[in-house]
């Protein structure tokens, strides 16, 4: 069974009928062991780790303006003892060999309606009003690390709006899943990145978990 480090990966104890964990999303069951180097980092390693990341995914000619950035955090890794360049190629074949169980959906839950929890990160907002966002399983998630699997990940669409309290608060989200392979563009403070996701929901209510 693959071990998730989510925040909320098991809902234990809910008086709502139809409250769903991350690991119905995923079929737990029949999904592969899978590890994650990276699930322990701390803000300041995830930083380090998109810059690496984003520094081999650039074009030549943007190289030369982030290599002293790319360097000390090479440096940083390496003062803890840890090769982070051998760990992004391990991570890149396990999340290759786990390709087609990320995008494997659940059935039973198509067209059901039910409630889950997770953090909110944004797609569309007024101010601080998000109309559209993507659910996720951890604080942060997408943010300075590798998103998590599509399967873990769902685009809500809210068009009455919430107000966004954070990337680290928590809500529970209602409303009518959906299966729908979407690719998502992600504003970050310091650029951009793409995310596949492999659910939908329309949701009918958006509160602060409690």
């Amino acid at each position: 069974m693959r071990i998730l480090a989510w925040f909320f990966a098991v809902v234990s104890v809910s008086s709502y009928a139809n409250d769903w964990s991350w690991q119905d999303l995923a079929q737990e069951i029949d999904a592969p062991s899978y590890s994650n180097h990276f699930k322990d980092y701390d803000i300041r390693a995830r930083y380090d780790l998109m810059m690496i990341v984003d520094y081999q995914n650039s074009h030549d000619e943007e190289k030369s303006t982030r290599e002293d950035d790319y360097r000390q955090a090479l440096l940083r890794f390496a003062e803890k003892g840890i090769n982070i360049l051998d760990l992004i190629e391990e991570q890149k074949l396990i999340d290759e060999d786990h390709s087609d169980w990320n995008m494997k959906v659940n059935n039973d839950l198509i067209g059901k309606q039910g409630r889950l929890p997770g953090f909110i990160v944004p797609l569309e907002f007024d101010n601080l009003t998000v109309t559209e966002f993507i659910l996720v399983p951890t604080a942060g998630a997408c943010i300075h690390t590798p998103p998590p699997p599509a399967n873990q990940m769902v685009v809500v669409s809210f068009p009455q709006g919430v107000k966004f309290r954070g990337l680290y608060t928590p809500v529970w989200v209602e409303g009518t899943l959906a299966q729908q392979t979407n690719s998502s563009n992600i504003e970050l403070s310091d650029g951009a990145t793409d995310v596949t996701t492999a659910y939908t929901m329309e949701a009918q209510s958006v509160e602060v978990y409690e």
